[in-house]
């Protein structure tokens, strides 16, 4: 959705209406992509063929889809362009770089989970194997040298 986003800025800053901007994103996509652009298919289509407003658009989308906060936030943004003839190409963006940098910072706990695994498995296993290859000898050279 954040790569959805950002090109939908870029095209809206280069001066393309927002049913412009979506309807060339979803030509540039070839049909390909993940839910979002299924949602934005809809959209078009509903802007398109006229059977829908922006508000009933919105609801729509709302009632079908699940609850995200960023798909809320694009609709409202969506509304408010159609509506109100506002620009939205600055908010669109700054919405993808907020979602870019979620994604970075859950990447980023997971790496530290992993590592903290990694450190716990080597702790666990591989320094008990360490201490009876190298203390199993020297215990024995030991045993010796006291009899």
């Amino acid at each position: 959705m954040a790569w959805t986003l950002y090109r939908l800025a870029i095209m809206m800053e280069s001066g393309s209406a927002l049913t412009t901007g979506v309807k060339d994103l979803l030509d540039i996509s070839k049909g390909r992509g993940g839910l979002f652009m299924a949602v934005l298919r809809q959209i078009a289509n509903d802007l398109k063929g006229g059977s829908r407003n922006p508000r009933q658009i919105v609801e729509y989308v709302r009632g079908v889809m699940p609850e995200l906060p960023e798909l809320d936030t694009f609709l409202q943004l969506m509304r408010i362009n159609l509506d109100e003839g506002q620009p939205i190409a600055l908010q669109l963006r700054t919405l993808a770089r907020a979602m870019r940098d979620e994604l970075t910072n859950q990447i980023e706990r997971r790496r530290q989970s992993a590592e903290m695994r990694i450190v716990i498995i080597t702790s666990a296993v591989v320094v008990p194997v360490l201490l009876v290859i190298v203390g199993g000898p020297t215990l024995l050279t030991l045993m010796r040298v006291l009899r």
